[in-house]
């Protein structure tokens, strides 16, 4: 099972009044479809999985940040590709372990994409970044 690539199709921002100075920040992803497809990789056609998801980030509700993507998955066992489609097909749910891989790549690209946007809108980021803190000189004493 592999990732052979990804990419983010649409992006839809805006950035209204925030009112309060305490900012609640949602965010939320969702996988919205899995389809199996036949793509040229190595000048073969393969069976691969096309799995679109939705990343959207709120802010108090006013503001918001949405991504849409699709994650490419492929995996020389092609009846675990038909599996994952099937069980899709038929619940409109897939076992996360079976995808999670592709869960926290789609994850990983929607965090990079919307911290650009978020500095560009003049949001906060959708998450705390490390910082280095001043060491406590008396605390390092005891």
């Amino acid at each position: 099972m592999a990732i052979i690539g990804s990419q983010i199709n649409e992006i839809n921002a805006v950035r209204k009044n925030l009112g309060t100075k305490e900012i609640r920040i949602t965010k939320n992803l969702e996988i919205i479809n899995i389809e199996k497809k036949k793509a040229v990789i190595f000048e073969k056609d393969e069976d691969i999985l096309e799995i679109s998801f939705n990343f959207i980030i709120t802010y108090n509700k006013t503001s918001k940040i949405e991504l849409k993507g699709t994650v490419f998955y492929e995996d020389k066992k092609h009846k675990e590709l038909e599996k994952i489609e099937k069980e899709w097909k038929k619940n409109k749910k897939i076992n996360t372990k079976k995808i999670i891989s592709v869960m926290n790549h789609a994850l990983s690209l929607s965090y990079k994409t919307a911290f650009e946007i978020s500095e560009r809108l003049r949001l906060p980021t959708p998450m705390q970044m490390p910082k280095f803190v001043e060491k406590d000189e008396e605390k390092s004493k005891k």
